[in-house]
Protein backbone atom coordinates (compact mmCIF):
# COMPACT_ATOMS: atom_id res chain seq x y z
CA UNK A 1 0.00 0.00 0.00
CA UNK A 2 3.05 2.15 0.93
CA UNK A 3 4.41 1.77 -2.56
CA UNK A 4 1.28 3.33 -4.39
CA UNK A 5 0.66 6.17 -1.99
CA UNK A 6 3.20 8.69 -3.77
CA UNK A 7 1.26 7.73 -7.34
CA UNK A 8 -1.74 8.28 -5.60
CA UNK A 9 -0.99 11.56 -4.28
CA UNK A 10 0.23 12.64 -7.91
CA UNK A 11 -3.40 11.83 -9.58
CA UNK A 12 -4.97 13.46 -7.23
CA UNK A 13 -2.50 16.32 -6.98
CA UNK A 14 -3.05 16.72 -11.59
CA UNK A 15 -6.80 15.84 -11.02
CA UNK A 16 -7.24 19.00 -9.07
CA UNK A 17 -6.16 21.29 -12.07
CA UNK A 18 -6.46 22.29 -15.80
CA UNK A 19 -3.80 24.04 -17.95
CA UNK A 20 -4.38 27.48 -17.57
CA UNK A 21 -6.29 29.45 -20.47
CA UNK A 22 -8.07 26.19 -21.86
CA UNK A 23 -10.23 27.10 -24.37
CA UNK A 24 -13.98 25.82 -24.83
CA UNK A 25 -14.56 26.38 -20.99
CA UNK A 26 -17.50 28.64 -19.79
CA UNK A 27 -16.50 32.03 -18.13
CA UNK A 28 -15.07 31.75 -15.05
CA UNK A 29 -17.39 32.44 -11.62
CA UNK A 30 -16.75 36.04 -10.57
CA UNK A 31 -16.72 36.91 -6.80
CA UNK A 32 -19.46 36.87 -4.57
CA UNK A 33 -20.34 40.72 -3.91
CA UNK A 34 -21.06 40.87 -0.02
CA UNK A 35 -24.54 40.45 1.25
CA UNK A 36 -23.73 42.07 5.00
CA UNK A 37 -22.74 44.99 6.38
CA UNK A 38 -19.11 45.82 5.40
CA UNK A 39 -19.00 48.93 7.42
CA UNK A 40 -17.18 47.66 10.31
CA UNK A 41 -15.48 44.36 8.33
CA UNK A 42 -11.85 44.58 6.85
CA UNK A 43 -11.70 42.97 3.43
CA UNK A 44 -8.83 40.98 2.62
CA UNK A 45 -8.04 39.60 -0.83
CA UNK A 46 -4.98 37.73 -2.56
CA UNK A 47 -3.99 36.34 -6.40
CA UNK A 48 -2.74 33.67 -6.91
CA UNK A 49 -0.05 31.54 -10.00
CA UNK A 50 0.26 28.51 -9.87
CA UNK A 51 3.29 26.63 -11.88
CA UNK A 52 3.43 22.84 -12.57
CA UNK A 53 6.99 21.72 -13.58
CA UNK A 54 7.32 18.28 -14.99
CA UNK A 55 10.86 18.04 -15.96
CA UNK A 56 13.86 20.63 -15.73
CA UNK A 57 13.36 23.94 -16.97
CA UNK A 58 9.97 23.06 -18.34
CA UNK A 59 6.30 23.57 -16.57
CA UNK A 60 2.58 25.51 -17.43
CA UNK A 61 0.63 27.54 -15.71
CA UNK A 62 -2.55 25.62 -14.11
CA UNK A 63 -5.81 26.31 -12.31
CA UNK A 64 -8.01 24.90 -10.02
CA UNK A 65 -10.52 22.55 -11.77
CA UNK A 66 -14.51 24.68 -12.01
CA UNK A 67 -15.74 22.45 -9.14
CA UNK A 68 -12.77 23.22 -6.91
CA UNK A 69 -13.30 25.15 -3.57
CA UNK A 70 -9.46 26.18 -2.21
CA UNK A 71 -8.41 27.74 1.31
CA UNK A 72 -5.02 29.62 2.37
CA UNK A 73 -5.35 29.75 6.24
CA UNK A 74 -3.53 31.97 7.88
CA UNK A 75 -3.18 34.26 10.81
CA UNK A 76 -3.09 37.79 11.59
CA UNK A 77 -0.08 40.11 13.24
CA UNK A 78 -0.66 41.89 15.75
CA UNK A 79 -3.58 39.97 17.59
CA UNK A 80 -2.95 36.53 16.13
CA UNK A 81 -6.52 36.01 14.80
CA UNK A 82 -7.06 33.16 12.18
CA UNK A 83 -8.64 33.49 9.20
CA UNK A 84 -9.02 31.51 5.91
CA UNK A 85 -9.09 33.16 2.35
CA UNK A 86 -11.59 30.76 0.09
CA UNK A 87 -11.57 31.13 -3.73
CA UNK A 88 -14.29 28.95 -5.63
CA UNK A 89 -13.85 27.57 -8.96
CA UNK A 90 -10.68 28.93 -11.54
CA UNK A 91 -10.58 32.38 -10.39
CA UNK A 92 -7.34 32.32 -8.77
CA UNK A 93 -8.71 35.41 -6.10
CA UNK A 94 -8.80 34.36 -2.68
CA UNK A 95 -10.71 36.98 -0.47
CA UNK A 96 -11.66 36.99 3.29
CA UNK A 97 -13.26 38.93 5.82
CA UNK A 98 -12.52 39.96 9.33
CA UNK A 99 -14.64 41.84 11.84
CA UNK A 100 -12.94 45.24 12.54
CA UNK A 101 -13.50 44.74 16.29
CA UNK A 102 -11.50 41.33 16.51
CA UNK A 103 -8.30 43.63 15.78
CA UNK A 104 -6.75 45.67 17.99
CA UNK A 105 -8.00 49.71 17.72
CA UNK A 106 -6.48 52.08 15.55
CA UNK A 107 -4.45 48.97 13.86
CA UNK A 108 -3.86 50.44 10.27
CA UNK A 109 -1.45 47.42 8.71
CA UNK A 110 -1.72 43.70 9.19
CA UNK A 111 0.61 40.90 8.32
CA UNK A 112 -0.93 38.19 7.29
CA UNK A 113 1.50 34.37 7.93
CA UNK A 114 0.13 32.01 5.48
CA UNK A 115 0.10 28.74 7.27
CA UNK A 116 -1.97 26.20 5.00
CA UNK A 117 -3.75 25.56 1.58
CA UNK A 118 -6.15 23.03 0.71
CA UNK A 119 -8.18 22.01 -2.30
CA UNK A 120 -11.26 20.18 -2.01
CA UNK A 121 -13.52 18.43 -4.59
CA UNK A 122 -16.21 16.04 -4.40
CA UNK A 123 -13.54 13.10 -4.71
CA UNK A 124 -10.11 14.48 -3.46
CA UNK A 125 -8.31 16.76 -1.29
CA UNK A 126 -5.03 18.19 -1.55
CA UNK A 127 -3.54 19.95 1.67
CA UNK A 128 0.03 21.59 2.13
CA UNK A 129 0.83 23.28 5.62
CA UNK A 130 3.78 25.18 6.17
CA UNK A 131 6.26 25.52 9.72
CA UNK A 132 6.05 28.66 11.39
CA UNK A 133 9.99 29.13 10.11
CA UNK A 134 9.17 28.93 6.35
CA UNK A 135 5.68 30.46 6.46
CA UNK A 136 5.39 32.91 3.69
CA UNK A 137 4.16 36.12 4.65
CA UNK A 138 2.34 39.56 3.14
CA UNK A 139 1.53 43.24 4.96
CA UNK A 140 -0.62 45.81 3.84
CA UNK A 141 -2.69 48.52 4.97
CA UNK A 142 -6.54 48.17 6.40
CA UNK A 143 -9.87 50.22 7.06
CA UNK A 144 -12.97 49.45 8.31
CA UNK A 145 -15.38 49.01 5.30
CA UNK A 146 -12.48 48.71 2.88
CA UNK A 147 -10.74 45.51 0.67
CA UNK A 148 -7.08 45.70 0.75
CA UNK A 149 -5.14 43.80 -2.39
CA UNK A 150 -1.95 42.11 -0.21
CA UNK A 151 -0.43 40.65 -3.41
CA UNK A 152 0.44 37.24 -5.00
CA UNK A 153 0.75 34.00 -4.03
CA UNK A 154 2.84 31.97 -6.57
CA UNK A 155 2.84 28.10 -5.90
CA UNK A 156 5.85 26.18 -7.72
CA UNK A 157 4.59 22.64 -7.81
CA UNK A 158 7.48 20.34 -8.70
CA UNK A 159 6.94 16.14 -10.25
CA UNK A 160 9.95 14.45 -9.49
CA UNK A 161 10.93 11.10 -11.19
CA UNK A 162 10.10 7.82 -9.81
CA UNK A 163 13.19 6.01 -7.75
CA UNK A 164 12.93 1.89 -7.87
CA UNK A 165 9.07 1.99 -9.91
CA UNK A 166 8.07 4.68 -6.74
CA UNK A 167 6.75 7.64 -7.65
CA UNK A 168 8.46 10.26 -5.56
CA UNK A 169 5.72 12.91 -3.94
CA UNK A 170 5.97 16.31 -5.77
CA UNK A 171 7.77 19.58 -4.26
CA UNK A 172 5.36 22.38 -3.51
CA UNK A 173 7.47 25.71 -3.14
CA UNK A 174 5.38 28.47 -2.63
CA UNK A 175 6.53 32.50 -2.84
CA UNK A 176 5.01 35.51 -2.37
CA UNK A 177 5.23 38.93 -4.79
CA UNK A 178 4.09 41.98 -3.32
CA UNK A 179 2.50 43.22 -6.56
CA UNK A 180 2.20 47.08 -6.02
CA UNK A 181 0.84 46.96 -9.91
CA UNK A 182 -1.95 45.18 -9.38
CA UNK A 183 -1.61 43.23 -12.21
CA UNK A 184 -2.66 39.73 -10.35
CA UNK A 185 -6.45 41.36 -9.45
CA UNK A 186 -6.92 43.34 -12.84
CA UNK A 187 -8.89 41.22 -14.21
CA UNK A 188 -11.14 40.58 -10.61
CA UNK A 189 -11.72 44.55 -11.10
CA UNK A 190 -12.69 44.45 -14.35
CA UNK A 191 -15.19 41.51 -14.13
CA UNK A 192 -16.55 42.60 -10.10
CA UNK A 193 -17.39 46.74 -10.15
CA UNK A 194 -17.91 46.26 -6.47
CA UNK A 195 -14.42 44.76 -5.75
CA UNK A 196 -12.96 47.65 -7.39
CA UNK A 197 -15.21 50.38 -5.44
CA UNK A 198 -14.11 48.56 -2.14
CA UNK A 199 -10.31 48.44 -2.72
CA UNK A 200 -8.24 50.15 -0.52
CA UNK A 201 -5.13 49.72 -3.42
CA UNK A 202 -6.60 49.75 -6.60
CA UNK A 203 -4.36 48.45 -9.67
CA UNK A 204 -2.43 51.09 -11.21
CA UNK A 205 -3.48 52.05 -14.66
Amino acid sequence: MNRFFPILTILVLLASFLPAGCGGLPPRPGLSSPDFNTSRMVGLVLSEKVMVNFKRDAGMGATPLRDAVSRYRAELEPGGLDVVFESRGAGGIYLAWVDAGRLPEDLSEVRVILTGHVIERLVNIVSTEWPPDKAPALSGPIAPGRVTYLGMVVRNIKLRPSVDDRAEPPVVKISVESDPEGRGIAGAVRENPWLGEMLLNPPRE
